[in-house]
């Protein structure tokens, strides 16, 4: 979101299960921050029915790619920088009929990252309050099956190969 920002957008919605990470985005400069449940009435609401311009999927939940897609204007664009491990299902006449753009990402180019640098350096992107915690590498499966069955409220956890006595 805090990119998102930085590039240009002039609002963001961000959609989040956690209340506390809702919060932490507002804090961060959202413009909007609902659950899952009021996500489809606030872009509604928000674009005047048209949908968003760019939605970004970013959790890796294989079904929430068409959800991504439905939330999208005609002519917009899927941003994929989440990971599915699994196949996703769509419906690709929906995404014809929408004209949408998929735009997918595992990577970075090098401008890509001198340019966040930048945008770390000077501020506009804030990593301090994403760092929930740091684990110890023989604490790795744990933290994760947290992740994974969202039973935390973990933004990132940071992985220490020795031993964490303070995180």
């Amino acid at each position: 979101m805090q990119f998102a920002r930085v590039a240009g957008a002039r609002q963001t919605i961000v959609i989040e299960p956690s209340p506390v990470r809702r919060a932490l985005a507002a804090d961060l400069g959202a413009e909007v921050t609902v659950s899952p449940d009021e996500a489809a009435a606030a872009i509604h609401e928000r674009t005047t029915g048209l949908g968003a311009d760019v939605v970004m999927e970013c959790t890796g939940v294989p079904q929430l790619l068409q959800t991504a897609v439905d939330m999208c204007r005609v002519g917009g664009v899927v941003g994929l920088v989440s990971f599915l491990a699994q196949p996703a299902t769509i419906n690709a006449a929906r995404w014809l009929a929408k004209e949408i753009t998929l735009v997918a990402s595992n990577a970075f180019t090098h401008d890509d990252f001198l340019r966040s640098m930048t945008f770390l350096a000077d501020g506009r992107v804030k990593t301090k309050p994403l760092h929930s915690r740091t684990v110890a590498l023989h604490n790795l499966d744990l933290a994760l099956r947290d992740l994974a069955t969202a039973t935390t409220d973990d933004i990132k956890v940071l992985v220490s190969p020795g031993s964490v006595t303070a995180s």
